[in-house]
């Protein structure tokens, strides 16, 4: 038997840390816990508590151990959970909270099996309900990798939640709008309804899920039909990633690019020409056409406006006493690349490159951003 100074040193230390012993609260991020059972949880509860409110509880002890004696409650025992397992050792995901176990902080956990012992030691993760708000136990835990347009977010869910669970708080921290967003496999692009649960998702689909716009649905299925079809041919056709955002739109862009400098260098007739104190305006729209060339000569003044959506880079060049500026929206630079010897090149840096104005004086040229 222990000594009753050692009993009173254990009970003051663990009444100290009551907090990570009793009414666990999770603070909307999954944490490591240790489950024990109800029996044993109630004894120490028992053992750290006050002597008088322990002689106040006597008769309403929950662990139904106290004696005469309820100022001197006896020591627990090891910490054990046999009767929370099945027979081959796994934990039973039908125990019920707060009515078969009850759970302790990870951080106390340690101290407890020093003091105590535990030969079948239970580790689960704490998390909130995602629509209620409620600290759950995850008996069965599972991480699900949620990627979105933005950034992937990681989360550890319950294998009897809703997908459609984890949709809405997903929209309120990228404050997406709700009801245009939805869930689709992550592989196969397959729309989830709200009502599958995550346990289900995993099973079919795996751990990892796509939040997209309703509206794009169709189109990613189409990018991801051709992708598919198109890496049976050829594997480096199209980016591993069917997601919008992750196409090769590049490399669309430059094949575009090269098609209109091969056409603009051997039809220059389907392209004006510009000279004396002419000007030309010339309007772009991202959903028509990837590029827009443009020729002036000594004395004129070209000025170009576009409407940038999806616009991923935009190239305009202008022949201008030997003088070919190229502007890369994408990273906001224009670049001055001079035929002669008798420049060097310069670099710009520029918030807002559009619309941009040539005008050439006399022997001085300027770029004039207005």
């Amino acid at each position: 038997m222990m000594e009753s100074g050692f009993q009173d040193q254990i009970r003051q230390e663990l009444r100290g840390r009551s907090a990570e012993l009793n009414n666990l609260r999770s603070n909307g991020q999954s944490r490591k816990i240790f489950i024990v059972s109800k029996f044993w949880h109630d004894s120490l509860m028992d053992f750290i508590k006050e002597p008088a409110a322990n002689a106040f509880d006597d008769k309403e002890s929950a662990s139904n151990i106290m004696n005469n004696n309820s100022t001197n409650p006896p020591f627990p025992g090891p910490i054990d959970n046999t009767s929370l397992c099945l027979s081959n050792g796994e934990f039973d995901t039908k125990k019920i909270y707060k009515k078969d176990f009850m759970i302790v902080e990870a951080s106390i956990w340690s101290r407890l099996v020093e003091i105590f012992s535990c030969k079948s030691p239970v580790a689960r993760r704490l998390s909130v309900h995602p629509i209620t708000s409620c600290t759950v136990v995850l008996l069965d835990p599972i991480i699900l990798e949620r990627e979105t347009s933005k950034e992937t977010r990681i989360k550890t869910c319950s294998a009897d939640w809703f997908v459609g669970d984890i949709r809405r708080p997903l929209c309120v921290v990228f404050r997406f709008v709700y009801a245009d967003h939805t869930f689709v496999s992550y592989e196969t692009n397959e729309v989830i309804p709200d009502t599958m649960t995550i346990g289900d998702y995993v099973k079919k689909f795996g751990n990892k899920i796509r939040l997209v716009e309703k509206a794009q649905v169709a189109e990613i299925q189409q990018i991801y039909s051709s992708s598919k079809n198109a890496k049976s041919k050829n594997s480096n056709n199209y980016s591993k990633s069917p997601f919008p955002h992750n196409y090769d739109t590049f490399t669309q862009a430059n094949n575009i690019s090269n098609n209109y400098s091969n056409n603009y260098s051997n039809n220059k007739s389907n392209y004006s020409n510009y000279s004396g104190n002419s000007s030309c305006s010339s309007s772009y729209n991202s959903t028509n056409s990837g590029y827009v060339s443009g020729n002036s000569s000594s004395n004129s003044s070209c000025l170009s406006s576009y409407n940038n959506k999806n616009l991923m880079k935009l190239k305009l060049t202008s022949t201008l006493q030997n003088l070919t500026f190229q502007i890369d929206e994408g990273s906001e630079i224009i670049t001055v690349n001079p035929n002669s010897t008798k420049h060097s090149s310069s670099t710009y840096q520029i918030k807002h490159p559009n619309p941009v104005g040539l005008i050439n004086n006399g022997n001085t040229c300027y770029f004039n951003v207005l």
